[in-house]
């Protein structure tokens, strides 16, 4: 109630409370903050009548006023939800993620200080260990306060900047991205987290590529164009050395069982001829075997360089994508 009641009028009709009912609540608020300033020892010693008259004004204030806090507690919720600003209790709740209000600095009226926002602006982007992600109205911020030298980007800062550009980029092109919800995320997190390492090791080298800065709005189109002609083929490429291997493990797998069915289906013609030419049914089996052993020593040749594919698409830089990929599918 002390909070609501620093509210400005614009922002309380924005939390639910009507125009008609401004003057009730502004008045029911200052009656409350009255009485609350009387000391307990104070109002112990007024005489009973007062007392209980006290008592009978401040449970006239109060369940007005509660019934009013109450309709916009159950606005500001519904405000947070329909924002996506749920998400951000998950994220902070796992502890990746905190919300400094100090960030955010408001004044007496209840809107922005602006000289003090950018005063925190100029303390984050000075800050040589600052890792800083900017969205599209506080990169132009930014970008205006250092074009008119009202702040300097550490150079450190900058560089990591345009690095999380990039991967966050990467992954926000990813076909099942959107559609994933935080819990989705976090958990995907955890389990890719040895080739996130080398996610993050390769951002360095695709950033280096781009020309634009972390505050150039040219940097998205840089990065749809990085995605579109190098990491979307390398991506494509990666599934197909993945998915290969499942075949041919499996025609192994069935060659071993039955060796036969390569005899027969792979090197009939041989198999017919040898027959047809020899009388000696133990030079037929012997000949069958030789062509059968090469025939496996191939594909077994062929299986172990396909894991051996597969291996090297798990160490790949750009795997984590992939999985991201499919495991927010």
């Amino acid at each position: 109630m002390q909070m609501l009641s620093q509210f400005t009028d614009e922002h309380l009709c924005q939390l639910g409370v009507s125009e008609e009912d401004l003057a009730q609540f502004r008045r029911l608020m200052t009656q409350w903050e009255a009485m609350r300033k009387i000391p307990r020892q104070q109002r112990r010693a007024f005489p009973a009548q007062h007392r209980d008259a006290i008592q009978h004004l401040r449970r006239s204030i109060e369940k007005p006023a509660a019934r009013m806090a109450q309709d916009v507690a159950s606005r500001a919720e519904d405000m947070w939800v329909k924002f996506g600003a749920s998400d951000l209790t998950v994220a902070a709740e796992s502890g990746l993620l905190e919300l400094p209000t100090e960030a955010l600095p408001l004044g007496d009226d209840g809107s922005l200080d602006v000289e003090k926002y950018k005063q925190s602006l100029s303390g984050l982007i000075e800050d040589p260990s600052s890792h800083l992600m900017f969205d599209h109205p506080t990169a132009r911020i930014v970008d205006l306060m250092v074009k008119e030298e009202v702040a300097t980007m550490n150079p450190l800062t900058e560089s990591r900047a345009k690095k999380i550009a990039t991967g966050t980029g990467l992954i926000e092109r990813l076909p099942a991205f959107p559609d994933s919800n935080i819990e989705q995320v976090l958990e995907t997190r955890e389990d890719l987290r040895d080739s996130l390492s080398r996610y993050r090791r390769s951002t360095a080298q695709l950033s280096a590529k781009l020309a634009s800065g972390p505050l150039d709005a040219a940097l998205q189109v840089e990065v749809n164009e990085l995605y579109r002609d190098e990491v979307y083929p390398s991506l494509r490429e990666l599934r197909k050395d993945l998915s290969g291997t499942g075949l041919l493990r499996e025609a192994a797998r069935n060659i071993l069982q039955d060796p036969k069915d390569l005899v027969v289906g792979a090197v009939g013609a041989v198999f017919c001829a040898g027959i047809g030419a020899t009388t000696d049914l133990s030079d037929v089996i012997a000949n069958t075997a030789a062509v059968a052993s090469a025939g496996l020593g191939a594909t077994g040749k062929a299986a172990a360089a396909a894991m051996d594919r597969k291996e090297t698409a798990r160490r790949h830089d750009l795997y984590y994508l992939l999985r991201v990929n499919e495991q927010l599918r």
